[in-house]
């Protein structure tokens, strides 16, 4: 078994003085990092990053993790790809392990691994899940673990129910939390049911976590608004005609919908001890992907709404949940619960500089965590660069939300940091070398299919 790998040293550069990247999007307002000191965490609990999904390297939550507990003090080891990736080129990151070598997806074999790697730590880890697989594979694998590493003591067949779109509709239906209407498709026959059920257009996805890598009918969350859409959805369906596993949902129209988050720690006793909500204005893909620009915004409806269904269902540790508000009925809708740390964490934190990640190292260490949320900055703004360059184009004519009085100009990136320019310059040089792959492919089959 290959020994855990020292961090990749980051790219060497100059940062230009003065130099802000906030122009990547020109009408958004001059921001700067908040100048918070790191709290006081216990440098003798190193932390390792787990997933399971590999071959997806520019993911900037990941840094984020690096980055929150690396200023701090706390040596941090991650699961990474193979190569240099930006995560690996952090100055904050103390190791890089392999959980796997070619993307075996057996449950037992990936947390025998984990094992392994865990007891090659020169001291025992907390861990910090950063896909819902990993969250699933961790709950479940709870005794084999016990004595070896600390992360929360969730229920363990919460994770699962949590992070499958099928088990968290239950959830809501059985707890009274409002989501959008859904149907459960694992067959040809319930898929034309729920097509008839809904009215275009609607939501396609894979029904849990670990379906999306086995059984892939949508790579991620697709919406269905035409017939000739409703063919391309048949035919990906008869690929996996045996276990096919997917939710038709309903689609609140974007005219009359707004998208929120809701990030959190809950302690042992399902206290929501740091919570911290944001308001989200881009994503890429357009409409259903991932956060690309959003803003810090108090919403004291969904705090509430949160921290109930959390202590009702028994949650321990870090999570991300979506919301979409129906500006028609008043009414926001659960789309996603995350039992994981997000995208887009590091947008938030308290006056004391506390976000999800540093709370749960401080609870897990036996540290104080005040479970008073101090003071947090409304109307600051998020940015994933990369995210951000793609989304604009769909989203410029859009009306912006109307200002929060008094709010900062700050601008937070996801990437770029001057004292850690690694991962950002990597992430370039990734993102520059999948572009040139895909254009490539592009006339490569554009010559094929010349006469």
């Amino acid at each position: 078994m290959n020994p855990i790998e020292p961090a990749k040293p980051a790219m060497a550069t100059r940062a230009r003085k003065g130099h802000t990247f906030d122009t990547l999007l020109g009408h958004l307002p001059r921001g700067d990092r908040r100048p918070t000191a790191p709290p006081d965490l216990d440098p003798g609990l190193p932390v390792l990053l787990v997933r399971v999904v590999g071959n997806f390297p520019i993911q900037h939550h990941v840094v984020g993790v690096i980055r929150t507990l690396g200023r701090a003090g706390v040596p941090v080891y991650a699961v990474t790809e193979e190569g240099v990736t930006p995560a690996s080129t952090s100055r904050y990151l103390t190791g890089q392990v392999k959980l796997t070598s070619g993307g075996e997806l057996d449950q037992s074999a990936l947390l025998d691994r984990l094992v392994e790697v865990v007891d090659r730590l020169p001291a025992r880890p907390m861990l910090v899940c950063t896909d819902d697989e990993a969250a699933v594979l961790l709950a479940e694998g709870a005794d084999a673990l016990a004595g070896r590493a600390i992360f929360p003591a969730v229920p363990p067949d919460l994770p699962r129910q949590l992070a499958s779109k099928r088990g968290l509709h239950e959830i809501c239906l059985r707890h009274g939390v409002p989501t959008p209407a859904t149907s459960s498709v694992r067959t040809g026959d319930d898929l034309e049911v729920a097509l008839a059920n809904l009215t275009l257009p609607v939501v396609v996805k894979q029904a849990d976590s670990w379906s999306r890598l086995t059984r892939p009918v949508v790579t991620g969350s697709t919406v269905v608004r035409t017939a000739e859409d409703v063919g391309r959805l048949r035919a990906a369906f008869d690929r996996w005609p045996e276990g096919s596993d997917v939710i038709v949902q309903e689609y609140l129209p974007d005219d009359d919908a707004e998208d929120w988050f809701v990030h959190g720690y809950c302690t042992a006793a399902s206290h929501v001890a740091r919570i911290f909500t944001g308001r989200k204005l881009w994503s890429w893909p357009a409409r259903t992907g991932m956060t690309a620009y959003a803003r810090t915004e108090r919403n004291e409806e969904l705090e509430r709404s949160t921290r109930d269904l959390c202590r009702r269902i028994g949650y321990r540790g870090i999570f991300d949940t979506d919301w979409r508000y129906d500006r028609r009925t008043g009414t926001y809708l659960l789309l996603d619960f995350n039992p994981r740390v997000g995208a887009q964490f590091r947008m938030f934190e308290d006056d004391g500089g506390i976000d999800v990640v540093r709370a749960m190292h401080l609870d897990l260490s036996g540290r104080t965590l005040d479970s008073r949320c101090q003071g947090k900055v409304e109307g600051e703004r998020f940015l994933a660069e990369n995210l951000g360059l793609a989304a604009r184009r769909y989203y410029r004519e859009e009306p912006r939300p109307p200002e929060i009085p008094g709010a900062p100009t700050r601008l937070r990136l996801a990437w770029f940091s001057p004292d850690d320019l690694g991962p950002f310059l990597t992430m370039i040089v990734k993102q520059l070398a999948a572009s040139v792959r895909f254009g490539l492919k592009a006339l490569r089959s554009r010559s094929s299919a010349a006469p």
